[in-house]
């Protein structure tokens, strides 16, 4: 009995010995494995200042080329790769803000402004960022926020940048911003609707006159009482149900859906349609007769180019509308797979 015991006690030494030899081997290899990728893990966490390096230079050399979009994103890639101290990200922000800007994004360099300027307020560029930030509020035609920014910058108002108070509607304020928000949201509706087929610097152009009109000159003391009506008019029409009514949610799914329709194609517009100056001119001399005939000029003589350019723009650009909406519509009647069945119709009608 002995020996059978001793024999089953060797043999489960074994077992475990032979267990542990085959544990240990297979961590060298778990190990060996993994060790690329640590290396990699530990590279891409900053271990690894020739990449850094690289894309500083990168950097730099796009900036000096002046493709300020490519610089500014390299400069990003760094600031993620190397790590930077807060004075020094705070710098490369406010650089990525300038390059932004100077490649016409003000609303990206804005967010690269305030971020700088959130990350540490560097006394040597505190007056650059201020001046900056006016510039893209100026350029963006968002005067309401401009002078909300002022106001923080400058200590006017409560010292927050809220503004003023103006009204109170229980515990809810209404400050000065906030009205000039509304005015602002007011005009660009207007100028919106009739700004169809004008040059987008005509449009800012006309926008920017309208809002200092109206900021300058008009009784803020009636947009107001708009303001508090229309709160006053929406939280009883909220209480009321009105919302709820079927009638209404129909009306309102239908003026959404004409909102939806309009803004995808006045999106498409703004990123394929581009009228220059050598095509209104050719446009111009490929159409005078219908030029002389729209103006109603006798025998047929066709006015100066600097007479019609704003109309000859109108007329080109709605051309160029008018193929990107086809475009667009034949694409989604492909994607959304349409049949017309014209012959179900019966017909033209007299």
């Amino acid at each position: 009995m002995s020996d059978d015991l001793k024999l089953t006690l060797d043999t489960v030494k074994k077992e475990k010995k032979d267990r542990t030899a085959l544990i240990i081997a297979l961590l060298v290899i778990v190990i060996a494995l993994a060790a690329p990728n640590v290396a990699q893990y530990f590279g891409a966490r900053g271990g690894m200042g020739g990449d850094s390096d690289t894309l500083e230079r990168l950097a730099l050399k796009l900036e000096k080329q002046e493709l300020y979009t490519a610089a500014a994103e390299t400069w990003i890639e760094y600031i993620v790769t190397a790590s930077p101290g807060t004075d020094e990200r705070a710098r490369i922000w406010y650089r990525i803000g300038r390059m932004r800007e100077q490649s016409g994004g003000y609303e990206s360099a804005l967010a690269a402004y305030y971020r700088s300027d959130q990350i540490a307020a560097l006394p040597e560029l505190e007056q650059e960022i201020s001046m900056a930030t006016e510039r893209c509020l100026t350029r963006l035609a968002r005067f309401a926020a401009l002078r909300s920014e002022i106001a923080a910058r400058t200590s006017i108002g409560d010292g927050d940048g809220s503004g003023d108070v103006l009204a109170e509607i229980g515990a809810e304020k209404i400050t000065r911003e906030m009205l000039e928000a509304m005015i602002e949201a007011e005009v660009d509706a207007q100028v919106m609707q009739a700004a169809a087929g004008m040059p987008a610097d005509r449009v800012r152009a006309q926008r920017e006159k309208i809002l200092n009109e109206v900021m300058n000159e008009t009784d803020l003391g009636q947009w107001l009482q708009q303001l508090v009506a229309e709160e006053l008019l929406f939280r009883f029409a909220m209480e009321e149900n009105l919302h709820k009514d079927p009638e209404i949610a129909e009306m309102s799914r239908r003026i959404e859906r004409k909102l939806l329709t309009s803004q995808v194609l006045a999106r498409e517009y703004a990123n394929l349609v581009s009228v220059t100056e050598d095509e209104m001119r050719a446009w111009y001399a490929a159409n005078g007769a219908k030029i002389a005939g729209s103006a109603g000029l006798d025998g047929g003589k066709v006015p100066p180019f600097a007479d019609v350019k704003n109309q000859v723009y109108a007329a080109v650009r709605l051309e160029k509308e008018m193929a990107v909406q086809a475009a667009l519509l034949e694409r989604l009647t492909d994607r959304y797979d349409v049949v017309i069945h014209t012959s179900k119709l019966g017909g033209e009608r007299k």
